[in-house]
């Protein structure tokens, strides 16, 4: 909230210079305020737009849904927010480009602050064999499970389903979240988990699951037709 304050504070100091200064070179201040009376309403009306970034700025400022250096998704778009002034707030993006939003707008939009979460969700959906025997499955569930509840840095109750049978897999679901607020640390320890995933499920002697189902070819003997001596009798088409 200081260097939005600090910005309406030096306004202020110019403008009452200004009238200071005018005052000083012997003009009526009052009647050329009062002469600017219809002239300010056309200026009001015409810096509309200007008066509704500026309560928006300050209405980001008093209810706080994100902060200067907070990551936030807003709209399609999600970036850090590196300043909020009088007329726009400016957020550096991913690819380090910087978009600038009228305060007006960015107070519309629904704001969320991936700064303000305390874990973060991992989630999965593991696709095995259909050949994958039950005693193989929860062979496969058990061990999963007793990996979640063995790692300091994931939150208890965590959780590991059998949520679907398909004509091509056996679908199970992963729930944990990561007790981190760095996306840098959740990205490490998910990469640990999916690894330690990987060795239980082949220690289980299945595997995942194709894209798509395997195609068997048959290979057979064709008999010739009557009056055709190209192909030998028992001879493969």
């Amino acid at each position: 909230m200081i260097p939005l304050l600090r910005k309406v504070a030096k306004s202020a100091i110019v403008l009452v210079g200004l009238m200071f200064l005018l005052q000083n070179l012997h003009v009526d201040v009052a009647a050329m305020l009062a002469g600017l009376g219809i002239g300010g309403l056309a200026l009001a009306l015409a810096g509309k737009n200007t008066v509704e970034n500026l309560f928006g700025g300050v209405s980001l400022v008093m209810d706080q849904p994100a902060r200067v250096g907070d990551t936030c998704k807003f709209g399609d778009s999600s970036g850090t927010i590196e300043d909020i002034g009088l007329r726009s707030t400016r957020i550096r993006t991913a690819e380090r480009t910087i978009v600038t939003i009228p305060n007006s707008k960015l107070a519309e939009m629904q704001i969320e602050n991936l700064a303000a979460r305390d874990r973060i969700l991992m989630k999965a959906v593991l696709s095995l064999r259909s050949e994958t025997t039950p005693d193989q499955m929860r062979g496969v569930l058990r061990s999963i499970k007793e990996l979640l509840d063995g790692r300091g840095d994931i939150v208890k109750n965590g959780r590991i389903r059998m949520v679907a049978i398909t004509q091509t897999s056996l679908d199970l679901e992963l729930f944990a979240y990561v007790a981190t607020r760095d996306f840098n640390e959740f990205l490490r320890v998910r990469e640990e988990v999916f690894l330690h995933i990987m060795e239980v499920i082949a220690e289980n002697g299945t595997g995942f699951a194709a894209p798509s189902p395997p195609v068997l070819i048959e290979t057979g003997y064709a008999e010739p037709k009557m009056g055709d001596s190209s192909l030998p009798p028992g001879e493969p088409a």
